[in-house]
């Protein structure tokens, strides 16, 4: 049966092959009979299914032929991490196949082979692609028929390799010369921390679980070292921000960026809608659901692994493993064969401030986090945190607090639009350009036009292009903006519909934001783990600056500099928000920025497309409060508090004030707060409770141009 489970795809198969469906927006992976017709179908869909990564195609009797196939498509996707083959009759040829599939590939980490009759030959063949993979953490190869000249070629591998962690050479017909190889190797390897070699014709196991011991002592040593003295390393995080005029395709961009079906009837943003991603590669984006409070661990043990894959001093193992036999160490023993696809790093004990795990549950622990980490130093995957800004001209008031330095910018627009009302769409533009150049100077800019289908016409990008390099004074005023190399335009045309456009546009994302100067500063494992504790109290929503210093004094980080650089450098990446500007909103940190989000466009949206459950605040009595609200800017205490809660309802008022968004309505007895970005432009209201109600004033508007500088 098919299973889909926490954002992976995965496929259990005995005696049969998998086949393609849809099941909601994901492509999981049933069953059906096995032949060479459906190996190739599912080949082809290898081919373009680019969400499977897990894939068992246990006892299936694919044989040497239906690994070819496979391998041959395998060899250009870099998206599938864990391949089964077990029990399918695979000999040298198909090991052969595979052996080309790791040379080229760099995204699997784990490849099972066990009970199939690869042989020497087989193994050889292998051994040659782990000369030169770097990215295989598993392999196992149990049941193959191996022998001396098949294991010393393993051997000879493990001398170069510095991936494999998890080998499994059970239940052959390897001998003492084979293993002594292995046992050679394994005095140079120190990244190899799991060799199964029973059911053999050798009697070297104890000597190899010495070595092994040693590597675990060397991997536990680098992670306590990263974790107790703070080591730094960089986080490969960064912010996505997608702003635009309304209806340009903003949301639809990201949903087609995520590979997720295009939805005409998607309702417009309201206010931001934020979406955490984790990306390995141009093809795989993945959404992350809700914020990790468990950054520490990962941190750790990926600062670990780039320390010890620097690392060319076999002395320092040595001295560890001296150190081992010294404690009185036990050969590591053997465990149940898993596939290390978990990376839970939940915690729950504390070390110095740090998280740590159980006791029990400690070497399986560090295991899973070291797998995680030599993966993603091969595959490098980048975080993003989305923020999809609602376009509509009510929530402008809004951007400033979210525009921020370390930030990639997608400004959208609706290619349709700029060719029938071409003054329109360039002030817009123009507008965006502005704002981005007035908080994020330096920050670069990636211009997407919308609706690519319907103008593809050269002539008309051709157009298009005059206009927004003409018109915007691109590599003039705006400098930031990214070219189009693979189009020759200063825009990605892009389609959300048929997503035409899109893998060029996610690439180039993924380039820009990699050659940032603050995807490489070094951060502090300390760092992670204040973060970690601080998330780990989101049921508060927000939390005091001296809560914040309470827990970093824990953590060994005592410097007010150092920790208003750690929570701006948090804030800068939308992990949190801390505003600075003055002194009531520099003492509270939000822990939740979609929270805040969501309460200040409770206040501040457009009443005609974002419209109110009417029904329910007629009930409570508030339906005349949001009918006020919308007809004369004028917000009630009482609403608010509705909204907001009585325990978040102070800090959001001062929130509110201090960005400008709202001030006091001192004209009436009751308390009233004006919103001044609801108030129709144009005129001059004749606002409730004012000297101006009833007497027809007429008034002047005033512009305020901030181009120059931000108040």
């Amino acid at each position: 049966m098919g299973k889909e489970e926490e954002g992976c795809k995965y496929a259990y198969s005995y005696h049969q092959i998998v086949t393609l469906v849809e099941v909601g927006h994901s492509q999981v992976w049933s069953l059906c009979e096995s032949s060479k017709k459906d190996i190739i179908e599912l080949s082809k869909c290898l081919k373009v299914g680019h969400s499977l990564t897990y894939l068992n195609l246990e006892s299936n009797s694919i044989g040497d032929s239906g690994c070819q196939i496979i391998c041959e498509v395998l060899k250009s996707n870099r998206v599938l991490k864990v391949l089964g083959l077990k029990n399918n009759k695979i000999k040298k040829v198909g090991a052969k196949a595979l052996s080309g599939v790791l040379e080229e590939n760099s995204t699997l980490v784990c490849l099972d082979l066990d009970d199939n009759t690869i042989g020497d030959g087989g193994a050889k063949a292998l051994a040659y692609a782990l000369n030169e993979n770097e990215a295989l953490t598993e392999l196992y190869l149990k049941g193959n028929g191996i022998s001396n000249s098949g294991a010393m070629a393993i051997a000879s591998a493990l001398l170069e390799n510095r991936s494999l962690t998890y080998l499994d050479l059970d239940s052959n017909e390897i001998k003492e010369a084979g293993a002594k190889s292995l046992l050679h190797a394994l005095q140079e390897n120190t990244t190899l921390t799991d060799l199964y070699m029973e059911n053999n014709q050798a009697d070297k196991e104890t000597e190899i679980e010495t070595f092994l011991l040693r590597n675990k002592k060397i991997r536990k040593r680098a992670f306590k070292d990263a974790v107790k003295k703070g080591q730094k390393g960089s986080w490969d995080r960064a912010k996505l921000m997608v702003i635009g005029q309304g209806k340009s395709g903003k949301t639809s961009t990201v949903r087609s960026l995520l590979r997720e079906p295009f939805n005409p009837k998607w309702d417009s943003t309201i206010g931001v809608a934020l979406t955490q991603v984790e990306t390995s590669s141009a093809v795989s984006w993945k959404k992350v659901e809700g914020m990790d409070s468990d950054f520490a661990l990962e941190f750790a043990a990926r600062v670990a692994a780039e320390r010890l894959a620097k690392s060319t001093e076999l002395k320092a193992g040595l001295a560890v493993a001296r150190k081992a036999t010294d404690d009185g160490d036990k050969p590591a023993s053997v465990a149940s064969r898993t596939y290390s696809t978990s990376t839970d790093t939940s915690a729950n004990v504390s070390l110095n401030g740090f998280p740590e795990v159980e006791a029990e549950d400690k070497e399986e622990k560090l295991d899973s986090l070291f797998v995680s980490a030599r993966r993603s130093l091969r595959i490098q995957p980048l975080r993003f945190s989305v923020w999809d800004l609602g376009g509509q001209k009510v929530f402008y008031s809004m951007h400033h607090l979210f525009l921020t330095r370390y930030a990639i910018y997608l400004i959208v627009f609706d290619m349709r639009k700029m060719l029938q009302c071409e003054e329109t769409t360039i002030r817009y533009l123009k507008f965006w350009m502005n704002s981005v150049n007035l908080h994020a100077s330096e920050a670069p800019v990636i211009l997407v036009g919308t609706f690519y289908e319907e103008v593809e016409a050269q002539v008309k990008l051709e157009r298009i292009e005059k206009l927004v390099t003409g018109k915007l004074e691109i590599g003039v005023k705006f400098k930031q903006v990214i070219r189009n190399l693979d189009n020759d335009l200063m825009f990605f045309p892009i389609d959300n519909r048929t997503g035409k456009g899109i893998d060029s546009l996610r690439s180039n994302i993924e380039l820009v934001t990699r050659g940032q100067d603050f995807m490489h500063r070094l951060v502090s494992s300390r760092w992670m783990c204040c973060l970690d504790k601080m998330l780990q109290l989101q049921h508060r929503s927000w939390i005091y600056l001296r809560d914040v210093k309470g827990i970093a004094n824990g953590l060994s980080i005592s410097n007010s500099e150092e920790i208003n650089s750690m929570l701006a450098l948090f804030h800068e990446l939308g992990v949190i928000f801390h505003l600075t500007t003055t002194e009531i909103l520099r003492d509270v940190v939000t822990l939740k920025p979609q929270w805040l989000i969501d309460s200040l466009s409770r206040v501040i949206r457009d009443g005609r497309i974002h419209a109110f459950e009417m029904d329910t605040l007629e009930k409570v009595g508030l339906r005349g409060d949001v009918d006020q609200l919308f007809d004369c800017a004028l917000a009630s205490q009482d609403l608010l508090e509705y909204w907001w809660g009585k325990e978040h309802l102070n800090f959001l008022l001062d929130l509110m004030r201090q960005a400008l968004l709202l001030s006091d309505w001192n004209f009436r007895s009751e308390n009233l707060f004006l919103v001044p970005s609801l108030a129709p432009p144009g005129s001059v209201q004749q606002l409730p409770g004012s000297d101006l109600e009833g007497k027809g004033c007429v008034g002047s508007t005033c512009v305020f141009d901030f181009s120059a500088s931000f108040l």
